[in-house]
């Protein structure tokens, strides 16, 4: 299958583009696309991990340097609620994480040590985020 890029190429050469981070791993994100972007941009990497889960804490521990106070957690099993949290942890500085909604992932935990975040944000109702998310369950 080729893939044609060349506007995309155009565009990040017209954006002086330095650096790419491509969020997802293969199956997210086809290596023919990587590929592709790659080209246009040497400094291109991959950010992922096995699932969405390791994925959203391997964006932390590569974007994230800086002391943070807080982090974001929303539901991992549908899209809305994290589309609607993105700008605000964006806007904040804050790293967001998912979660299955019946615990927190042990590399949240490993972030939230590193980054010095003191406050966890469950952005979502009890049927996405359950009591276990609340109370900082840790998945096994």
């Amino acid at each position: 299958m080729r893939i044609r890029f060349s506007h995309g190429a155009a565009l990040l050469a017209a954006l002086k583009t330095s650096g790419v981070r491509v969020i997802g791993g293969s199956v997210a994100v086809s290596g023919v696309i990587f590929n592709a972007i790659k080209a246009a941009v040497p400094a291109t990497v991959r950010v992922s991990g096995a699932d969405r889960y390791a994925s959203a804490v391997a964006v932390s521990a590569n974007a994230f340097s800086a002391v943070t106070s807080q982090v974001f957690v929303t539901t991992g099993l549908n899209f809305p609620d994290g589309m609607v949290v993105a700008p605000l942890a964006g806007k904040t500085k804050s790293p967001l994480f998912l979660s299955n909604g019946t615990c927190v992932d042990s590399g949240v935990i490993a972030q939230m040590s590193r980054l010095g975040a003191t406050k966890l944000v469950l952005l979502g109702g009890t049927n996405a985020l359950g009591a276990p998310v609340a109370a900082v369950s840790v998945c096994f």
